[in-house]
């Protein structure tokens, strides 16, 4: 009986993917250990280095845009203004 460790090769120089005990196969997984499965399935998976890269850049680009946004709309609100004035004291 040979155990398979983790990215690692049985006894008999099978190559297997994660470690399994012949004994718990038969055992039912509970939440909590596939909760610690999916974290570690996370902790080793690439693309969420990705995504938080994209969030962080995103949120950076609203921001700029915002504040663009907000200096624009101060320049047309002083824009206006001095048109009203000048329209109210020709009448």
């Amino acid at each position: 009986m040979a155990f398979k460790l983790a990215h690692g090769k049985t006894v008999d120089g099978e190559t297997v993917g994660e470690y399994s005990h012949p004994l718990q196969s038969s055992r039912k997984t509970t939440w909590w250990q596939k909760l610690l499965q999916r974290r570690a399935d996370l902790a080793h998976d690439c693309s969420a280095v990705s995504a938080t890269e994209y969030a962080i850049m995103l949120a950076l680009i609203i921001l700029v845009a915002a504040g663009a946004i907000r200096m624009i709309g101060e320049d047309f609100q002083n824009l206006y203004t001095m048109i009203a004035n000048a329209v109210g004291d020709t009448m």
